[in-house]
């Protein structure tokens, strides 16, 4: 029988497990550089899109992101790519859209105004297109209709303005005024634009009246009549 003594056999045990060990620590120490280099080439390319699409959020259309080795990462880059030209053509398509209705809106005779239902002016397109509006000065946006004509007739547009809103059905009425002493008959045409918005267009429609009506020549001699009735007093 041999007999090994036991420091020389625990020696060779001792020095397999320091071996294991060590080649333990090594390999989870490549897994995790490995790890590291892996998940950076990943990621790197869809820290690029996050980055991408936060500028385009922001308005910044003029964006593209390269084509990566990684074929899904790469097809959708290639799918941002082509959503970010399409919308740079559609931004482009509105804006001229825009200028052709700005042109063809600067073209119409008409006054236009966007109100609110409380008759608070939203915008107003073509003030100049008229001889003129009772209460000019307060005939701007943020302005009301009973700030910017007589009582009677914000009265009368205001009712129509509701009538309006709630049929949904345009609304079209004609009424008299007298500005700069010069009388002004003016066609008011109402159409809704949303929940709580319609726009109103006003013509001037005194140079195509051929013939006036009844009730217009009616007020046109009260008119004149209260004009000579002053001019006699002085």
């Amino acid at each position: 029988m041999v007999v090994v003594p036991e420091a020389d056999f625990m020696a060779q045990i001792n020095t397999n497990t320091r071996n294991t060990i060590l080649l333990c620590g090594v390999a989870l120490i490549s897994a995790i550089a490995i790890s590291i280099v892996a998940a950076r080439w990943i990621t790197r390319p869809l820290q690029n899109v996050s980055q991408a699409s936060n500028k385009l959020a922001q308005g910044q259309l003029d964006q593209q992101i390269a084509p990566s080795s990684i074929v899904e990462i790469d097809t959708l880059s290639a799918s941002f790519n082509q959503l970010t030209q399409r919308l740079k053509q559609s931004f482009a398509a509105l804006r001229q859209s825009e200028l052709t209705n700005r042109t063809i809106v600067n073209t119409i005779p008409d006054l236009m105004i966007r109100t609110k239902g409380d008759g608070t002016y939203v915008d107003i397109i073509g003030s100049d297109r008229l001889r003129g509006v009772y209460g000019v000065k307060q005939f701007n946006p943020g302005k009301t209709v009973q700030e910017s004509l007589p009582p009677d007739l914000a009265q009368k547009r205001m009712n129509y303005i509701q009538k309006a809103l709630k049929t949904g059905q345009l609304q079209v009425y004609e009424h008299y005024i007298v500005i700069n002493e010069r009388p002004q008959y003016e066609e008011v045409r109402i159409l809704v634009l949303g929940e709580d918005e319609v726009l109103i267009m006003v013509r001037d429609i005194v140079d195509h009246c051929h013939c006036l009506r009844p009730m217009y020549i009616k007020q046109l001699n009260d008119y004149f009549r209260k004009i000579v009735s002053i001019a006699t007093k002085e």
